[in-house]
């Protein structure tokens, strides 16, 4: 019967070829090849839009929305970084897609038709996040519909029902915002919601905030008034 030390004397020529193909494989990683790069550097992100993807990965929006701005500096018809943009600054809003069509999905299963059940699955609304989510909106709007891949097309429809979906909860959940609701405010949740109405698409929020602004145009008053009476009504049934 072989002994220990024999036996350890047999696997040592394996475990040593073992680190031998180790080590090669290490060396190649960070060898230098003839034009001086190395396979770490050939497959690293070669350029801003990439770089900007990764960050995207990691959850560096500001430093993703960074890049993809330099990007567009230098290739303002590069549609995909633009959309990607749109996403980085959505976000920065408390926003994604996957997270909106999620949502919406459990919403409409629910059975829920209140706009009040919509704007509960959004983040706590503030000055900041409509900002980053009106730029968002800038973004997939400067996009030629045209050249809209069908992604891009649902991230539109989303952002803009989500953008307007957003303005609803941030007043019903300020009175005082509410209260001095200015006429640029109420034109622009108008737009918003016209916006969101022209792009079309399935999605539940679309057609929660399709219903809320054929609800608006049946209130009487002046744009500012018919805003205000829905969205009181709105904080009020909300217990606001």
């Amino acid at each position: 019967m072989k002994n220990q030390n024999s036996a350890q004397h047999e696997r040592s020529p394996k475990l040593i070829r073992r680190w031998a193909a180790s080590f090669n494989i290490f060396a190649l990683l960070f060898s230098t090849s003839a034009c001086g790069t190395n396979v770490v550097e050939k497959y690293a992100p070669a350029n801003d839009q990439e770089k900007a993807e990764l960050d995207m990965e990691a959850s560096r929006y500001s430093s993703a929305s960074t890049k993809l701005e330099r990007v567009l500096e230098a290739e303002p018809e590069n549609h995909t970084a633009r959309s990607l943009l749109g996403a980085a600054y959505a976000a920065q809003a408390g926003i994604t897609t996957l997270g909106l069509i999620k949502n919406a999905a459990s919403l409409k299963s629910a059975g829920s038709t209140g706009i009040s059940a919509y704007t509960a699955i959004y983040p706590t609304v503030t000055t900041d996040s409509l900002g980053f989510m009106g730029k968002a909106c800038d973004a997939m709007a400067a996009i030629p519909l045209a050249d809209r891949t069908t992604e891009m097309k649902l991230q539109y429809s989303l952002f803009f029902s989500s953008y307007a979906l957003m303005q609803i909860k941030y007043f019903v959940d300020n009175p005082a915002a509410l209260s001095e609701l200015s006429v640029e405010d109420a034109a622009k949740l108008i737009l918003t919601l016209a916006k969101a109405g022209e792009a079309g698409g399935s999605s539940p929020l679309t057609t929660a905030a399709t219903a809320f602004a054929e609800t608006l145009q049946q209130a009487p008053g002046t744009s500012v008034e018919k805003v205000k009476t829905v969205l009181l009504a709105n904080s009020q049934a909300s217990g606001g």
